[in-house]
């Protein structure tokens, strides 16, 4: 019988990263009984980036810059409570 050869699409990276960071990574690597440093890594990616996609609107990146002509057009530039600033 042949072996069965394995599709490995993985690509690498080099990553560095300051001391105290990798000792962080270290402890929790022998806390919680991980067999690398990767494993951690890769993980907290996966957490990040595809089990916790938000569903709706998402308040990242940078905000929008205010339309200042589309403000002096409008009655109300200020919430009632608080005084916060409505996006414009």
């Amino acid at each position: 019988m042949g072996k069965k050869k394995m599709n490995n699409n993985k690509k690498g990276i080099f990553l560095t990263m300051p001391e105290a960071m990798l000792k962080r990574l270290e402890d929790e690597k022998d806390r919680f009984a991980y067999h690398t440093v990767q494993e951690i890594i890769l993980e907290a990616i996966r957490d990040k980036f595809f089990r916790g996609q938000p569903a709706g609107n998402s308040k990242r990146g940078r905000p929008k810059k205010p339309d200042y002509t589309k403000a002096l057009g409008m009655k109300k530039i200020f919430v009632k409570r608080g005084g916060v600033k409505v996006d414009v």
